[in-house]
């Protein structure tokens, strides 16, 4: 575990270093860091988490009643055909590159896509696209084992 005053060097230092900073996924140690540097907790930050099997899942779990509700909720299945098949990140670039230029976000061109996924240290993950009779999309997954559980990641879209 990292210490207090490192972790505070470490927030203060990235707040000289960047325009603005998002924190996901923050462990509780670590919230009253961030909350002293003027982060603000959103607790209804749009993230989506689909549970399966609640029992598997239960004991790496820490759910309130509304999580509780929501992962006992059977799915609402949805009629649509489509076809998905793994692909390189060249093709993932190609996929990227209208919506780069169309919403001005983050160029994901096949060298960044590359070094941010392939070339990733410590996680693998996969490029995907999905196609359907409206299009296709490009989708890259991350999949990860807690246990004897396999979690997937969603993690980018184009």
């Amino acid at each position: 575990m990292i210490s207090s005053g490192l972790s505070t060097a470490i927030v203060q230092r990235l707040q000289q270093s960047y325009g603005a900073l998002i924190g996901m996924g923050i462990s509780d140690t670590a919230l009253p860091i961030y909350a002293m540097h003027g982060f603000k907790y959103m607790r209804h930050l749009p993230r989506y988490v689909r549970v399966f099997d609640p029992e598997r899942v239960a004991p790496i779990s820490k759910l309130d009643s509304l999580g509780e509700r929501l992962i006992r909720r059977p799915p609402e299945p949805i009629d649509m055909k489509f076809e998905c098949r793994l692909i390189d990140f060249s093709e993932a670039a190609e996929l990227a590159e209208p919506i780069h230029r169309n919403l001005n976000c983050t160029v994901r061109d096949e060298k960044y896509l590359r070094w941010r996924y392939a070339e990733h240290p410590v996680y693998e993950y996969e490029a995907y696209r999905v196609s359907h009779e409206a299009g296709s999309a490009g989708v890259i997954l991350r999949v990860d084992p807690v246990g004897d559980l396999r979690v997937l990641h969603v993690v980018d879209f184009m």
